[in-house]
């Protein structure tokens, strides 16, 4: 196992180098961490990066390739057991390994305790083990060399595209699925599909035979991926009444309107936040306008479920109908029940550790956000408000 280990790192060592040059330019590129946010150059890195781990996978794969009968390992003879070990140990070194490295090292310069997102990085390996490395590998198991499987996965990806668009999958899978639960059935299918294929390839020598494993799991895999998703569940009725104005409480802040309204419904415990906010103003008796714009919008409750809607730098709308007399508001909104979360201090430029979820950062200007955040969980997500009216989030 070592003797064929050895040879692999001396012929492959230069591709091995280029994805870890490019796994590090990914990470000082990546605009999650790295404040260049949305950077352009790096959507095409994180394309190439991927290209250049699956290539390094069937090279070290192919450079003693399972199909034919000219091997020298064959003559030698070499078990298969061993040489499935010595390409399972370059995999580790060269391509496992520095990933965790590279995430390890990005969790340090974030400042994340690495105890509270252990789960978190363990969960992104057995993912990109499951999505991208075993699925290469037998890939590279049933195949001679790069072309022939460049030629299996355009036609893999045809067929699976097919399938998908057929009216099959509408009658297939009538199974109701959440995305974290798709998810990870499908990588544990890749992962038993991709197991399948080596143990038979490794084993057997049987391509055929490990062809038909592959084109079965991602039949399936196919098939569930376009299971239907979830029923929305009903949502609780809330009653959302506009009050007479007053006078009473502070001012709204400059260029902004403010409305006295009124909740019933909403449950004990719960805030009330709005995350979308459109607003269109047009002459009384007048038609409804066509295109609402968005605004900045925040809710500040009150006591016995009173509440002021405040359209941050609404007034702006005002400035082509400064000559009506009667003007009629138009609005449309979405508002989220949630439960109080974590007061903290704002990010600023060195940013704030969220516990249980992450890292987030003052944005910029050029971004369009004012606060940025980076989470190493595969899914998750962030409710953020500001009670500093005058600068929402």
């Amino acid at each position: 196992m070592i003797p064929i280990l050895r040879k692999d790192l001396r012929r492959l060592w230069p591709h091995a180098a280029l994805f870890w040059l490019l796994l590090a330019l990914s990470a000082w590129l990546d605009p999650a961490y790295s404040g260049r946010m949305f950077a352009e150059e790096f959507r095409p890195l994180t394309v190439i990066l991927v290209l250049a781990c699956g290539s390094l996978i069937v090279n070290v794969i192919q450079q003693d390739a399972i199909p034919g009968d000219s091997h020298y390992w064959l003559t030698r003879p070499i078990p298969r057991g061993t040489l499935l070990a010595s390409k399972g140990m370059f995999i580790a070194l060269c391509v496992m390994l520095p990933v965790v490295l590279a995430q390890l090292i990005v969790y340090l310069a974030l400042g994340l305790p690495l105890g509270e997102h252990a789960a978190a990085l363990l969960a992104r390996e057995a993912f990109f083990a499951a999505f991208l490395v075993l699925p290469v590998a037998a890939l590279a198991a049933v195949t001679r060399n790069i072309g022939q499987s460049i030629l299996i996965l355009v036609l893999l990806a045809v067929a699976i595209f097919a399938i998908g668009a057929s009216e099959i999958v509408k009658f297939a899978v009538p199974v109701e699925m959440s995305f974290s639960t798709l998810s990870a059935l499908a990588a544990a299918l890749l992962t038993a599909g991709a197991a399948a294929v080596l143990g038979i390839q490794y084993a057997r020598r049987d391509t055929f035979r490990s062809a038909a494993a592959a084109a079965a799991s991602a039949l399936l895999i196919t098939l569930v991926v376009h299971s239907r998703p979830p029923a929305r569940p009903t949502p609780a009725e809330v009653l959302l009444q506009l009050m007479p104005p007053d006078q009473t409480g502070p001012s709204a802040p400059l260029l902004s309107f403010e409305f006295p309204v009124r909740f019933d419904g909403v449950p004990a415990g719960l805030d009330i936040t709005v995350e979308d906010f459109s607003l269109g103003i047009g002459e009384a008796n007048g038609p409804r306008p066509s295109l609402l714009r968005p605004f900045d919008a925040t809710i500040r409750r009150e006591a016995d479920g009173r509440a002021r809607l405040t359209v941050l730098r609404g007034q702006e709308a005002l400035y082509n109908h400064l000559a009506a007399a009667d003007l009629h508001f138009h609005a449309e909104m979405t508002l989220v029940l949630s439960r109080p979360g974590l007061t903290l201090p704002g990010p600023g430029k060195q940013g704030i550790v969220v516990p249980g979820f992450g890292r987030c950062v003052e944005g910029s200007v050029s971004s369009g956000l004012a606060v940025a955040c980076y989470s190493p969980w595969p899914r998750t997500s962030l409710a953020l408000e500001s009670k500093r009216i005058a600068n929402p989030p």
